[in-house]
């Protein structure tokens, strides 16, 4: 079996493309290295490939490489696709803040081939906290007990943190198993702002039903 890892692309869009909230500065690509900044900044070079996508009466069906997820888009919210390697990443936004910042999640699909050697749960979770630890000052990370979503257990944690520009951030990330890899949720704010869209941000994530699973 080949040791599965996640490239720094992966972690680039992650982290950069689904919000105003300002780009992080550099990207992590395993536990033990750091990409080099981009020429330019990430958030420019992701919007270039964003495809915006006129919300549908709920649920909402999203078309991944090798599946279908259904999920509860609340009013106001507005959705992005990415297209990163010939996969599919959904970024949805809520209505600005004062600051001109805006409240969003994006989700990912990680798939696995037959050959890859399966991480647990947990070590996937950690993985996309690296970018957050190599980036964001004071970062702190809350693990929370794992939860079940419409059949599925999704581990989750809490993060925050600074901009290297001093501006608050919070955040959390869900990883969902599926049969031929995971199901990864994002959502974050400024810190300001992140209690009052918390319960939404994290009710788009308890909405989603995975078809055919």
């Amino acid at each position: 079996m080949r040791c599965f890892h996640l490239d720094w692309r992966t972690f680039l869009v992650l982290a950069c493309a689904s919000f105003t909230i300002l780009p992080l500065t550099a990207v992590a690509d395993q536990p033990a290295r750091t990409a080099p900044p981009l020429e330019q900044p990430p958030q420019s070079q992701a919007a270039q490939e964003a495809v915006v996508v006129p919300p549908t009466d709920n649920p909402q069906v999203l078309q991944f490489k090798n599946n279908r997820v259904e999920l509860t888009l609340p009013k106001g919210y507005a959705i992005k696709k990415f297209a990163p390697a010939g996969n599919a990443e959904y970024a949805f936004s809520g209505p600005k803040n004062p600051d001109g910042t805006s409240p969003g999640v994006m989700t990912l699909v990680i798939d696995l081939q037959a050959a890859d050697q399966r991480p647990a749960d947990k070590a996937v979770l950690e993985m996309m906290m690296n970018p957050g630890k190599a980036n964001l000052n004071d970062f702190q990370q809350k693990d929370n007990a794992a939860v079940e979503i419409n059949g599925k257990s999704f581990e989750n944690a809490d993060y925050s943190g600074s901009l290297p520009d001093g501006k608050s951030l919070k955040g959390f990330f869900y990883v969902g198993r599926l049969k031929n890899g995971y199901l990864v949720f994002a959502g974050r704010d400024g810190g300001d702002y992140f209690k009052d869209s918390s319960d939404t941000l994290r009710g788009i994530v308890s909405s989603c039903r995975v078809q055919g699973e």
